[in-house]
């Protein structure tokens, strides 16, 4: 997305919770983007989610939007880093969501249920994994978001151009996406929101 445009978007849509914001910011803690957040929220409030799940909430900035769907009854979250979800635990108390300090890989492995929704904002390297055991979890017209699948801009770049310690997870999340792309059981689209959103909606 052109910066100009960008600009623009984020002057209509400002954030929810600038304590937060400017806490995550100071100490260097990566949160989901503001439009983004706007986004996510906008579609829950179509597809009206039940049951979610987030892989790798951090401090609870991407929970704001999302906690913003009223149909929402169950809600697990997970995060590797204790004392972000400690912080997360902290400002949601809500007896609809279930914190788990637990690799996101590990709790799909152990635990059998299905989500309406399930957004992934962990460990890139790891998505492909991670929607093996996903694509497992979810309903029909399931709605599943990747963040952060454009790789700072570089999977529109030619190969020669991507830094040397970028090459690896350039190739796989270019191999992931293009996977899905032409996978005919679910539809999938790349949003240019923040970081890039890779959007995969279950139709089987």
């Amino acid at each position: 997305m052109q910066s100009h445009i960008e600009n623009y978007l984020k002057s209509l849509y400002c954030e929810q919770d600038k304590e937060v914001i400017s806490f995550a910011r100071l100490n260097k803690i990566p949160i989901v983007d503001v439009l983004t957040g706007h986004f996510i929220s906008f579609i829950l409030q179509i597809l009206k989610p039940k049951v979610c799940l987030e892989i790798g909430c951090g401090i609870g900035v991407s929970m704001d939007y999302i906690l913003q769907t009223p149909t929402i009854e169950r809600y697990i979250a997970l995060d590797t880093n204790k004392a972000r979800l400690k912080k997360c635990e902290n400002k949601h108390k809500n007896e609809k969501i279930e914190f788990y300090n637990i690799d996101g890989e590990a709790f799909l492995r152990e635990n059998h249920e299905k989500f309406d929704f399930i957004f992934v904002d962990s460990i890139k390297s790891r998505y492909t994994i991670m929607w093996h055991y996903i694509k497992k979890r979810i309903c029909k017209e399931s709605l599943v978001i990747f963040d952060d699948v454009l790789l700072y801009g570089f999977l529109g770049q030619e190969i020669t151009l991507i830094p040397d310690k970028y090459l690896n997870l350039y190739e796989e999340l270019d191999a992931f996406v293009r996977e899905l792309r032409y996978d005919t059981k679910y539809q999938s689209f790349i949003l240019p929101i923040g970081n890039g959103l890779l959007v995969i909606k279950n139709v089987y």
